[in-house]
């Protein structure tokens, strides 16, 4: 990633900070997300100067590409959408809303924050390991960077693997749903006053 020197330390090292979690969050761990970011900015080029928000969008976009085509090369059994369509049941929420698992954007978002209380982190970062792979990428496009479905099946498309080009709007609702339904029954089963993942 080239910053030519004319970015404010802080906002790159916040940036550095953003995607690696993002990484982390996509891959199910912290030692392939550091080979990730690595891979994804080393011949981006990012100019500080610029509109930061662009910036940031511009690493945020190819860092979650990157992600999804190596998660589709390891596991392409897993993003095979006839399969994981074949499997799907009825989702118990029917609402694509992050809201339908009893919880908000920002809520989940504040779990991820660095200053969180670490039972919430670790036990968000377990349920989403334990996640099918291809429910973790879209529950994090989703309910992390709040995409839509459309965004969220376009870059699965643009990612590859087996049956890409047949993500659909509709296939990656139904998968998000299935997401939702497991961050609910982990919530719900949590003890009174108590917040914990399964």
């Amino acid at each position: 990633m080239a910053t030519d020197g004319c970015g404010d330390a802080s906002a790159l090292g916040s940036l550095a900070a953003e995607l690696f979690q993002l990484a982390s969050l996509l891959m199910g761990g912290e030692a392939r997300a550091l080979g990730l970011i690595e891979t994804s900015l080393s011949t981006m080029e990012i100019d500080p100067c610029l509109n930061p928000e662009a910036a940031r969008e511009q690493a945020r976009a190819r860092v979650v590409r990157e992600a999804l085509s190596e998660l589709m090369t390891a596991e392409p059994a897993a993003f095979a959408t006839q399969s994981l369509v074949a499997a799907a049941h009825d989702p118990c929420i029917q609402d694509d809303d992050l809201r339908a698992a009893g919880l908000t954007g920002s809520e989940l978002r504040g779990w991820l924050d660095i200053g969180a209380k670490p039972e919430l982190q670790s036990g968000l970062r377990r349920w989403l390991e334990a996640l099918p792979v291809a429910q973790r990428a879209i529950f994090v496009q989703r309910a992390v960077l709040g995409q839509g479905n459309e965004t969220a099946a376009q870059l699965l498309r643009e990612a590859g693997g087996d049956g890409g080009e047949r993500w659909t709007p509709q296939s990656v609702g139904r998968i998000f749903r299935e997401a939702l339904c497991s961050l609910a029954n982990s919530l719900v089963h949590a003890p009174a006053g108590q917040v914990e993942f399964a």
